[in-house]
Parts: structure tokens; sequence; C-alpha cells
């Protein structure tokens, strides 16, 4: 059966077990309906239930995630198969994130949520946003990880179909680059994307106009869009997280007061070694240093958005050695600054 089992392995090294939302395989589900496969059965052998597209706190493992794409394309005879799953996706399949896109005002709104929310999804890989002249570039890095094709056949597929159906508009990317050997066949990367392909890629990676940042969404719900906002940042605060996973931390938030946190100190507030904290975090999908930044992270969006704190106290809370570091730090997570966040809350 027709099939391309390339994998690529890229360079940044992952610090987390790569993981995908179960809600996002219902464009998987939708594919195989369309090709006329039971999805109940085909699930099955995979130890699956069909109930699973219904479970917005499930994660499954991306390597489970990638096998059943691969074998969706083998029993349909598919060698795009990523492309086709990609071409499903709806807002819904995104979760909150999908709902919060879809109630922003404009594009540059999607894009913030998208590099804030997107571990929501998955944590495949690290997405960021680079403006070069009048380009916009979206740089997709997946780590240390080896993955077929379809894994960013389908992601890439799936962003440019979901922006489409946001603008409701047939937008067209300058350059789609892809990290794997060219195909004998590109005529539905063609089709798909409408741009040029670049293959042999460092990264994936999709270029665009950069004044597609203005353009206005159909469905802007500005009460809509804060309401999911504040859904998103409870979901990611808990994030894999089991009780013991909010025990470490409510150490690091107590820990980022009194302005030092390592790993030691919250090892020893737990009254378990360094190691042993380091295993139970890894079994669990994390790393230290992802559960320091998400705590970080979600106490800085609360406490820039409090006008009662200085930017400058905020920055001393969380344990950031001056203001500067600190901004920089808020821009990569939600792809403004401190000031420009505080002015946008006063606003809404």
């Amino acid at each position: 059966m027709a099939n391309d089992d390339t994998t690529i392995d890229t360079a940044r090294q992952p610090t987390e077990t790569p993981q995908v939302n179960a809600l996002y395989l219902r464009g998987l589900r939708d594919y195989l309906r369309q090709h006329g496969l039971d999805v109940a059965a085909f699930m099955r052998p995979f130890g699956l239930e069909e109930e699973l597209f219904d479970e917005p706190r499930r994660r499954l493992p991306a390597s489970l995630y990638e096998e059943l794409m691969v074998t969706a394309g083998q029993l349909a005879e598919d060698p795009d198969v990523g492309l086709h799953v990609g071409e499903h996706i709806r807002p819904g399949h995104y979760g909150v994130l999908g709902f919060a896109c879809m109630a922003c005002r404009e594009v540059s709104q999607v894009f913030r949520r998208h590099q804030r929310y997107e571990t929501l999804v998955a944590n495949i890989g690290v997405s960021r946003y680079e403006a070069r002249g009048d380009q916009m570039h979206l740089i997709w890095d997946t780590g240390a990880g080896h993955f077929n094709r379809v894994v960013f056949d389908e992601t890439l597929a799936s962003w440019i179909t979901f922006a489409r159906w946001l603008v409701s508009e047939p937008l067209a990317p300058t350059l789609i680059r892809l990290p794997y050997p060219q195909p004998a066949n590109t005529e539905e990367h063609r089709r798909i994307f409408g741009c040029d392909l670049e293959f042999d890629a460092p990264l994936a990676e999709v270029v665009f106009p950069l004044d597609y940042l203005s353009m206005p969404l159909a469905q802007s719900d500005p009460e809509l869009s804060r309401l999911m906002d504040r859904r998103a940042d409870v979901e990611l605060a808990s994030l894999g997280g089991d009780e013991w996973i909010g025990r470490v931390r409510r150490q690091i938030m107590d820990l980022l007061a009194e302005g030092e946190v390592s790993l030691g100190q919250v090892a020893k507030r737990l009254s378990i070694s360094e190691r042993a904290l380091q295993r139970r975090l890894q079994e669990r999908g994390f790393s230290y240093q992802q559960v320091l930044e998400d705590t970080r992270r979600t106490l800085a969006i609360e406490y820039v958005s409090n006008p009662t704190l200085t930017l400058a106290e905020v920055a001393f809370l969380l344990g950031f050695a001056d203001q500067s570091a600190f901004n920089r730090a808020f821009r990569n997570w939600t792809g403004e600054t401190p000031g420009q966040h505080r002015r946008r809350h006063a606003d809404a």
C-alpha cells in the first residue's frame, strides 16, 4: 500500500514527552469516515475507544498519533494522508485554543494566542513568529524528535485551512518549507498550500505577507475572546496537572515570592530528592523548567493585568534579575510587551 515513511530528525532537544490532545484526533476521525473506514474498528487494535474524541483532558503520546495517521494512510492507500487530515480541521478540534482564536478581532491576535496556548493542543513543537521585511515567518521547531512527514503535513495543512476559515478568504502563503525530502508527487501540496514549496528545510516554516496581520476575523467577539482567554489560562496552568503537579506549582509560587527558586529548593520543600522530583515530572511528561516557565507565565499574565502592581514589582515578584529580562520573557510568552498587554487589558 502506498505510504511515505520519511522521518525527520531536527536539532532542538525536547524538554518533555510529546503529547497530543484527544480533541485534535477529530480530524483523523473525519478523514476515516470520508474514506468509508469504521472508526471504532480502526481504533480498537490501538487499545482506544471512539469515545476518546470527546475527552478534552485526555492526551496521547505523539508517537501514537503519528502511528494512527500512518496506518490510516496505508488503509486508504493515501501517501498524502497528513495533508488530507489537516484539511478537516475545525475550531473544536483545537479545543479552547480554537474558540479563543475564532473570537479574536484580527489575525495578529490569533498569532499571539497560538504561541501562548499551543501546548493545550500538543507539545510536539514550539512555534515562533519572525517579521522580516514585508514577510512574516512562522517557524515550527519540533526538537530532536523523529517524526514521519505526516506530522508536518498535517500540522501545516491544518494551520492554513484554519486561517482561511477564520478570515473567510482563500489566503495563500508566500512559501512553505518542509523538513523532509521532496516526494515524487507534490500535486496535493500545491493544491492545498497554493504557494511555492521548499523541501529538505532545517525546520517547518510558513512564510506569508506581513499585512495579513491586520486582516479582520469574520467571527470576532470581544467578550467571548476574554472568556476564552481566561479559560485557556486556567487549562494552561493545570496542563497535565494531577494533584502532585499542583503541589510542585504551589511550591514554585511560594519560592518566586521569596525571590529565589530552583529545582533543589522545590525538592527540599516536597521532602524528596532532586532526582526523584525530576523522575516524577518526567513520568507525567514534564520537565522542571517547563513547570517553572508555565507557572511564571500564568502569574505574569495575572500580575500584569493588575493595575495596582507596577511592572517593576511584577518582574521582582516573578524572580527576574531585571525589568528587561522580564520584558523579553513576557514578549516570548504572549507576543507583546507587558506595557502593551496592560494597555490592551485596560481598554477591553
